[in-house]
């Protein structure tokens, strides 16, 4: 039995650290993944860091808006062939939803309202 609760406690320390700045969840190419500001991912080799919400100019729910605005998205790129940089990408399809980044394209899919941002990273 005490092995089974050591292994338990470890991988509940685990989670803790990883969500506490720990190291990038690794995400398959192609794939939909979720990031708060702040938080990291690894899809091949390519670094993604959700840096911040720049600007949120989006109609509010329930509301009538003549334009559903846009919101700005910031990122951050790293691979270990090219130096990193930094992305704007955009919520409304009038300006940028992707990037291109040493071969990769970086896409914000979706922004919800508690700033949690839905990204794919493709070949």
């Amino acid at each position: 039995m005490r092995p089974v609760l050591a292994i338990i406690v470890a991988l509940v320390l685990s989670a803790c650290g990883a969500a506490a700045g720990g190291p990038p969840a690794s995400v398959p190419l192609g794939r939909d993944f979720v990031l708060t500001p702040g938080q990291s991912a690894r899809v091949d080799v390519l670094s993604v860091k959700f840096d911040r919400v720049a600007s949120d100019s989006r109609c509010p729910p329930n509301a009538e808006c003549f334009w559903e605005g846009d919101a700005t998205v910031q990122v951050t790129l790293h691979s270990p062939s090219a130096a990193g940089t930094g992305a704007e990408l955009h919520t409304s399809q009038r300006f940028a939803r992707s990037t291109s980044y040493d071969g990769y394209t970086v896409e914000l899919v979706g922004l919800d309202r508690d700033y949690r941002a839905t990204l794919r990273v493709s070949r």
